[in-house]
């Protein structure tokens, strides 16, 4: 089994992996309470900081295959995130046909 690799923190405190911080969000997208997440909600369950999931959202390969970013916002203008899988599984007609044709694109620099 691979060790997992902590980045250390200013105070000698460890930070999360790469790895640990993307089951975090996953974790978070896969909750049945909800549909679809903003930054902060995810932040709010994985006890991780909203600084740090943009920055994962961002530079995360591996994360981005996983992560569907809607093509529109909440109603208090946040980005909303899903799990690809239950984007396919679970998305109304209406929002997939609105993703497919969405030409003002929301992208993982708006997060």
């Amino acid at each position: 089994m691979p060790r997992i690799r902590r980045r250390k923190m200013q105070h000698g405190k460890l930070s999360l992996s790469d790895e640990e911080i993307r089951d975090k969000i996953l974790h978070a997208l896969k909750n049945r309470a909800y549909q679809s997440r903003t930054v902060k909600g995810i932040a709010r369950e994985s006890k991780v900081s909203e600084e740090t999931i943009r920055n994962a959202l961002i530079n995360n390969k591996r994360l981005a295959v996983d992560v569907k970013i809607l093509p529109f916002k909440s109603n208090t203008g946040e980005v909303l995130i899903m799990d690809k899988g239950r984007f396919v599984k679970e998305a109304s007609f209406k929002t997939k046909f609105i993703d497919y044709f969405a030409s003002n694109r929301v992208g993982v620099k708006d997060v």
